[in-house]
């Protein structure tokens, strides 16, 4: 059996019966006996850049992305395969399989089908970043069901559009507004029903926007039309109309015995000024849903004062961006050339609240271990005949070596934190023949 052929049936069998991680394989061929197969887990060194904390707080932000959205956020311009590269990284970085983020797949509904991938953080990544979005809550970071994965996907195509409004890429702290989706955290609140009789209700918002520069908190309520627009029968909770209803309740239904505020001022006190926003997928629905609300609104005797927009995504994404401060721009909305690359990365750390890590000093023994190994080198090539049998460039290549290391051992041992610059030339040297030039060794 071929070798190549040899890993993929050891892929396929770990892929079917070994745990969700990355592995190396390496394969020791022997002629007479039994070949060997050596896997281990294979784990990737990462550091967290300011970039990375900014991909998984908009991970932790809206739960789940794709990769398209992803690079609309944090990687515009940059090929699909850079983002995917480092996204593999982060979803390496831990061992035993996990990391910081996670691959979740669907096959899209109707006529697409086509396998869509999803990113999302895990409990490290959230750990991670929460520090430092503050108004984030806690959540169960386990993988989504179906159903559940696609609509979330479609409701945070409005969530880049509103972060890409002016600008990319854009860092999650430096956003004017709020994006909360804790749809597993519903609004329980009680009203007065006919009969006069405490009911307990329940809302599940897909996602809230809160706009502190113009004190509004947007309720959006994504439909995909999979639920009755108007019931036959109040007992179907998910219908549209009942969905308005509640909200009308929420905001202007009087609770408590002495009912002197509603069950949005207790829930939200600051003051914001609700509104409701019913999100659908065709002008077909926008319509007929309209149509129903204005039927129930009419037959209130007293409507609550609540703005209620029903809208297409291209509609409710110009409702969203309108009410961004005027003023706002990203931090990274103007491009830059690669010269300047540390500079914007430096303001995105700034943006995050992060501080950035000072730059790393070059520790005496590692130097010094790095010194005696190129020496080992010089003493195998001096042992062959020296540097006199080898190309131009490759003497160059040797003598610039000798410098930086040189450089390297001096800089350490006196702390410096400086960046080569290939200038720099040793202060001492040994006194050599000139023969001897290209035998020299660092130190």
């Amino acid at each position: 059996m071929e070798e190549k052929d040899l890993v993929a049936a050891v892929r396929q069998r770990l892929k079917a019966e070994g745990p969700a991680v990355r592995y190396s394989i390496d394969v020791e061929r022997c002629a007479e006996g039994t070949s060997r197969v050596q896997v281990c887990e294979r784990v990737e060194a990462v550091t967290l850049t300011a970039r990375d904390y900014d991909v998984l707080g908009f991970l932790a932000i809206a739960r789940r992305l794709t990769a398209d959205q992803l690079i609309a956020l944090s990687f515009p311009g940059r090929h699909i395969t850079i983002a995917y590269r480092r996204l593999a990284m982060l979803a390496a970085a831990r061992p035993g399989g996990g990391g910081y983020v996670r691959q979740d797949f669907f096959f899209g509904a109707r006529q697409e089908r086509a396998k869509v991938a999803a990113w999302a953080v895990t409990n490290d990544g959230y750990n991670a970043v929460a520090p430092l979005l503050p108004y984030l809550r806690a959540y169960s970071t386990t993988p989504a069901v179906v159903a559940n994965l696609q609509h979330d996907l479609w409701l945070n195509d409005l969530f880049v559009a509103m972060a890409t409004a002016r600008g990319a890429p854009v860092s999650p702290g430096d956003l004017p507004f709020r994006w909360l989706c804790d749809t597993d955290r519903p609004i329980a609140f009680r009203t007065l029903d006919d009969n006069a009789a405490f009911k307990t209700n329940l809302l599940r918002p897909d996602a809230i926007v809160e706009l502190p520069f113009a004190q509004r908190r947007i309720f959006i309520e994504a439909e995909r039309g999979t639920h009755t627009i108007s019931p036959m029968s109040t007992m179907n909770a998910g219908a549209t109309t009942m969905k308005a209803r509640r909200y009308g309740l929420f905001v202007a239904a009087p609770i408590g015995a002495e009912a002197q505020t509603t069950a949005y001022r207790s829930t939200f006190p600051d003051g914001y000024r609700p509104e409701l926003l019913f999100l659908v997928h065709s002008e077909w629905r926008r319509v007929h849903v309209l149509e129903a609300l204005q039927a129930e609104h009419a037959k209130d005797a007293n409507p609550p004062d609540f703005p209620v927009h029903v809208m297409t995504f291209d509609k409710a994404r110009e409702l969203l961006t309108s009410a961004l401060p005027a003023g706002w721009t990203p931090a990274f909305s103007v491009a830059r050339p690669r010269a300047q690359a540390r500079p914007a990365a430096e303001k995105s750390v700034a943006a995050t609240g992060l501080k950035p890590a000072p730059r790393a000093r070059v520790r005496v023994g590692d130097a010094q271990l790095l010194k005696d190994g190129f020496n080992v080198l010089l003493d195998e090539l001096k042992s062959r005949g020296g540097t006199k049998d080898l190309r131009a460039e490759v003497r160059s290549t040797v003598r610039k070596t000798r410098e930086f290391i040189v450089w390297l051992v001096e800089g350490a041992a006196a702390g410096s934190s400086k960046t080569w610059s290939g200038a720099e030339k040793r202060q001492t040297r040994p006194t050599v023949a000139p023969s001897d030039e290209g035998n020299r060794k660092s130190g």
